[in-house]
């Protein structure tokens, strides 16, 4: 797979600093940002859409014209939805609405011709979808299969349209039912490649981008060491968990905010390990400290008696061995706040959960998060600074490690589950990905004082 270095989901040189025991990034000063998904320039994709985790819409180096072609992929979604892929040229309600404009284009034409191959199940299609507007108005609007079966090498078709005259045209791919009333199955897949519109047999002007050799990465911003659903939020803007310049001191705090969509309620968090927004799961991550106090400083707009709420949970064993919990009222200046708490052993493991609250309009401003007391060292600094690429990844990621010092490598999925785990590692070390489904998975980097987590994309 190719993949410039400039788009490295690791920031070389990126240096992080964590006090032992302490919240790493807890004032929520560094953020980076992070590659979600690839799109193909100038097209729209479901993964702007309906993105769960996985890109169903992905770049192949497998095309037919030049280096790149689209692959359109399904997938089952908690275990119980499935969803498809599509790409098109135009503009889609996000509401639900579906097509509600094209692109411009003005050329007479009458067939549409592109190259195709794949492996659809009994029953499953590839569809063209196009519409034709002028002043406005649908004048014309067809569905065309496109593929079917089989096809395991590169195929040209060729479909009559009819010709009728347009300012502006919708024209997209979907695999499955336009109308959603069939569901491909999930191991059915095609791939697009070199779109041409025809006059007479003359291909006319091309729309863009028509053999899929631009793309680019989606990316979102998350605070350092912190996880946000904002990777499923990424493709519609409408992101979460942002950062802010209202802070109660530094340069930065994190804002959380409850919304509506489509009749949704997305309530933000804000977890120090992966979350599975589809199971309500927050994962926990290594810890060996025993602090007595934490503390930080909050603001609170609160819709309809709302509260947001910060959780912490230490474990041993598998087992709560302290919990605390901070409830965050309606403040319109920043409040500090300070709490003692308890903890009945040596933990192995930490969650430390922010939420916005439930009701939409509900913004949690929050800073400073910290412990202290115990164990908790002021004084002792760990210096991590390592890269990995390439970023999304397809066969293997390689890991280069400080010189200093030997580190464990894990790789969990969304859920947490372990599914590769390398110990006592130095410099640069290969790990082996075939074993891994294409979705999104959690790198994490640590050793007895100190851990790192990125987000890595399989291909």
């Amino acid at each position: 797979m190719k993949k410039s270095l400039t788009l490295l989901f690791i920031l070389i040189g990126i240096t992080s600093f964590a006090q032992l025991g302490q919240i790493v990034n807890g004032g929520f000063e560094t953020w980076i940002n992070e590659p979600v998904y690839e799109n193909p320039d100038i097209w729209k994709t479901s993964n702007d859409l309906e993105f769960s985790g996985n890109a169903l819409l992905t770049k192949s180096t497998d095309a037919n014209d030049g280096n790149f072609s689209a692959r359109l992929n399904c997938a089952v979604v908690n275990d119980q939805d499935t969803i498809t892929s599509y790409v098109y040229h135009g503009f889609i309600d996000p509401n639900g609405n579906g097509p509600q404009g094209g692109v411009s284009y003005s050329d007479n034409f009458e067939a549409f011709m592109g190259d195709f191959k794949g492996d659809l199940q009994a029953g499953d299609t590839l569809n063209l979808l196009m519409i034709r507007y002028l002043n406005g108005n649908a004048v014309d609007f067809q569905i065309k299969p496109v593929l079917y079966g089989t096809q395991t090498t590169w195929t040209t078709s060729v479909i009559a349209v009819g010709n009728q005259a347009q300012d502006s045209l919708f024209i997209g791919f979907i695999l499955g039912d336009p109308n959603g009333g069939l569901k491909p199955q999930p191991s059915s897949w095609a791939q697009i490649d070199n779109i041409r519109l025809l006059s007479g047999g003359v291909e006319q002007t091309a729309l863009p981008n028509n053999s899929f050799e631009n793309w680019s990465d989606k990316m979102t911003e998350n605070p350092y060491a912190w996880y946000s659903i904002n990777y499923i939020l990424t493709g519609t803007n409408s992101e979460n968990v942002t950062k802010s310049t209202d802070v109660n001191s530094g340069s930065y705090a994190a804002k959380l905010q409850t919304f509506e969509r489509d009749g949704d309620t997305i309530v933000a968090y804000l977890s120090v390990g992966a979350i599975d927004v589809y199971n309500g799961a927050f994962a926990n991550i290594p810890y060996n400290a025993t602090p007595t106090t934490v503390s930080g400083s909050y603001k609170y707009t609160q819709a309809n008696g709302d509260n947001g709420e910060l959780s912490i949970v230490f474990y041993q064993g598998g087992s709560a061995i302290g919990f605390h919990s901070e409830t965050f009222t309606a403040q319109s200046t920043y409040t500090n706040f300070s709490a003692p708490l308890t903890i009945a052993g040596t933990p192995d493991s930490i969650l430390i959960l922010v939420r916005s609250g439930e009701n939409p309009g509900s913004i949690l401003l929050i800073d400073d998060l910290s412990f202290s007391g115990g164990n908790v060292s002021l004084d002792e600094l760990l210096t991590i600074d390592y890269e990995m690429y390439p970023n999304p990844a397809q066969e293997n990621v390689s890991i280069r490690l400080p010189e200093d010092g030997e580190f464990n490598v894990s790789i969990t999925n969304v859920n947490g589950q372990v599914l590769i785990n390398s110990q006592q590692l130095q410099g640069i070390t290969t790990i082996d990905l075939h074993q891994l489904d294409a979705g999104v998975y959690f790198v994490n980097v640590y050793n007895e004082v100190s851990r790192e987590t990125k987000r890595l994309i399989v291909k």
